[in-house]
């Protein structure tokens, strides 16, 4: 068997030791009956992920140990091109995937451009439910700040007509009423961001745990580009939501405001 270094480092093997698969191995293969194979090498695989520890075993010998002769599930294959050209066609890979699965119709047969547009058709609905929530969570952010700013220049109707009386001006109303709307979303920015990181850390902590995943696989990665777009759109929602309370903050009918404050 060939070891990546993090399950040689793991088991604590190195070339020409033996070791033993069985089902109550915690890291190991999942088998049906016990197996000792003997490290032939220890590589470096570049698509592994950081932590993630993988053995790579005979074909004969995985069906042998699992019982399941002549069983696969996946086989990946490299078409070679002739002449100068090094890789196959486009077309040519998609005639020979479709010869084969007239061959074999009990087999799912994709070429290689036909497997990447098939994992994505299934991780549209992980995109159209993000998209989903991201709508929700911006009317949210919309709808609380219009209220909560509404609901402070409807208590300081008096003061503001005050501060008119005194000579400010509209602008200056407008320009306090968007500042108070941009701290209230710095504030509810940080606290946001923290609140989801650990959530998002809590989340990622539960689904790894789950036996069939890889050492090392992540749910949850921090996407910079993704989380300052999200800040921006945020705050411009809320920016949008502000505009309605300071306009109305504004055109307060200063002696008819004052009149009733002071009744």
């Amino acid at each position: 068997m060939l070891l990546n270094r993090n399950a040689a480092t793991a088991f604590h093997v190195s070339i020409g030791d033996s070791l033993e698969l069985r089902r109550d191995a915690p890291g190991a293969l999942l088998v049906s009956s016990r197996a000792v194979a003997r490290v032939a090498g220890i590589i470096d695989i570049p698509f592994d992920l950081p932590h993630q520890r993988t053995a790579i075993l005979p074909l004969a010998l995985v069906q042998q140990i699992k019982n399941q002769p002549d069983t696969v599930s996946f086989v990946l294959a490299k078409l070679k091109g002739g002449g100068d050209q090094p890789f196959v066609p486009l077309d040519e890979q998609r005639a020979l995937a479709a010869a084969l699965a007239a061959e074999f119709p009990d087999l799912s047969v994709y070429s290689m451009d036909e497997l990447l547009s098939a994992l994505q058709r299934q991780l549209a609905y992980f995109k159209q439910f993000a998209l989903i929530l991201s709508t929700i969570s911006l009317l949210v952010t919309f709808l609380l700040v219009a209220v909560v700013l509404t609901i402070g220049v409807g208590e300081r109707r008096g003061e503001i007509a005050a501060l008119r009386s005194m000579g400010f001006r509209r602008r200056s109303i407008q320009s306090m009423i968007l500042s108070e709307s941009m701290l209230l979303l710095a504030m509810s920015g940080v606290l946001g961001s923290v609140l989801g990181w650990f959530l998002a850390g809590y989340l990622d902590h539960i689904l790894t745990q789950s036996p069939s995943l890889p050492a090392g696989y992540r749910f949850f990665i921090p996407a910079w580009r993704e989380i300052l777009m999200a800040i921006a759109l945020s705050g411009a929602a809320g920016i949008i939501a502000a505009l309605l309370p300071a306009l109305s903050a504004a055109r307060i009918d200063i002696p008819k405001t004052l009149h009733e404050e002071v009744v």
